[in-house]
């Protein structure tokens, strides 16, 4: 393809999440010539494709985009995987985002003042590019996992769906995190004929919903959310968090341990 028939933008955003769309929202406010790219046949398959009863740990009012609130008749509900996703597909229409779908970016490259990305089919020239696509889409399986016998039957959260794919005896959630932490929830619940649901992983600690009837997530945002993450406490609640991960829903925890 000669590259005077590549296709020019001010900006090129990859990845369709909610950092994704935030991004388009305020380019399109500001007049920019923009695309978004995104390997997904729609808006919202990121979240779609969890397992069943995956749920947000923050509250729908703390859900919100910019242009437009997460909707919920109770701020403090936690919404699931679809309705997350539905929001943010009828955020992308409501603002009617320009968005190219099942465009996998295959590599991006620096060219004089300027960036092309290639996709499998197409490659596009742009002065500015966001890379919104998150950093969870490769599963990390350590080493030992493939030492294990045939008979341990192993599965990666991002193919986890719900309990009935599992076999019957005693089940190990390794990770404690809350992903892990929500699983094991949902296992121990559901756990006949199985005997015991192991957590494994190092004790991030948890926080209540409520203190004094008040939503945690109120303090939060008078306190923690405020801070920079440049400064000298940001930079250490960061490294607190890359090191020994986010603090966990207590009522999830407890819920696991009453199951």
């Amino acid at each position: 393809m000669e590259e005077i028939n590549i296709p020019k933008y001010d900006t090129i955003i990859i990845g369709s999440g909610q950092a994704g769309l935030s991004a388009g929202y305020y380019l399109k406010k500001l007049g920019q010539n923009f695309i978004i790219l995104t390997k997904d046949n729609r808006i919202g398959d990121n979240w779609r494709e969890r397992w069943d009863s995956l749920r947000l740990f923050t509250p729908a009012f703390y859900n919100n985009l910019p242009g437009m609130k997460f909707p919920s008749v109770d701020p403090e509900y936690l919404p699931d995987k679809n309705e997350t996703a539905d929001f943010l597909e009828k955020f992308s229409k409501k603002f009617d985002l320009p968005i190219c779908f099942n465009t996998e970016v295959i590599s991006l490259e620096v060219r004089e003042h300027s960036f092309i990305i290639k996709t499998k089919s197409d490659s596009y020239f742009a002065k500015n590019v966001i890379v919104a696509t998150g950093a969870f889409h490769n599963p990390h399986i350590p080493e030992f996992a493939y030492d294990l016998p045939d008979s341990i039957f192993q599965i990666h959260s991002s193919h986890y769906k719900n309990p009935n794919q599992l076999i019957e005896g005693d089940v190990l959630v390794v990770g404690a995190g809350s992903s892990g932490l929500q699983i094991a929830a949902e296992i121990a619940e559901q756990k006949k004929p199985r005997i015991n649901v192991w957590l494994s992983g190092p004790n991030t600690g948890t926080f209540p919903r409520h203190i004094l009837w008040i939503d945690i997530y109120h303090f939060y945002a008078a306190t923690v959310f405020k801070i920079p993450i440049k400064s000298f406490i940001g930079k250490m609640i960061k490294l607190v968090s890359y090191r020994h991960g986010d603090l966990a829903l207590r009522p999830t925890y407890k819920k696991m341990l009453k199951a």
